[in-house]
């Protein structure tokens, strides 16, 4: 895992997308946007944030109803996240494998800017479908 590479830069991240979410159009504005409007009905859904960061679209999703849960590699930045999110689950762990997770635990897995940032994307891809509940998305 890389996680200290994200620990170093977590502060500065997580300062920064309140103000690009709040402000003019950015790429993590509207790419945010676009994922929410996506997952459409959520309500009792349980999903898996993958490369949660800061928690900003797990926070989104809990208040549109899913039962959340957010993994990153960075442990920064879930003490971050659960500092800003009180009452959404946050876990450390490598989105390749996902050993944190039982087969077939979530209804919808979604990432949000975070996949280019994985080494391994067969082996994400490979743990996602381990972790998705049969019809799942």
């Amino acid at each position: 895992m890389t996680e200290a590479i994200y620990d170093r830069s977590a502060a500065e991240y997580a300062a920064l997308v309140p103000t690009e979410l709040a402000g003019a159009p950015s790429m993590l504005a509207m790419a945010t946007r676009a994922l929410l409007s996506a997952l459409g009905d959520v309500a009792e859904v349980c999903l898996l944030d993958l490369g949660c960061g800061e928690g900003h679209v797990a926070r989104r999703v809990q208040a549109m109803g899913g039962a959340v849960v957010g993994v990153d590699v960075s442990g920064e930045l879930l003490r971050l996240a659960r500092e800003r999110s009180p009452g959404v689950v946050f876990v450390q762990d490598d989105a390749q494998v996902l050993s944190t997770f039982a087969a077939a635990s979530f209804g919808v897995v979604y990432s949000n800017l975070a996949l280019m940032d994985m080494p391994d994307l067969c082996a994400v891809y490979a743990a996602v479908h381990r972790v998705l509940a049969s019809g799942g998305r």
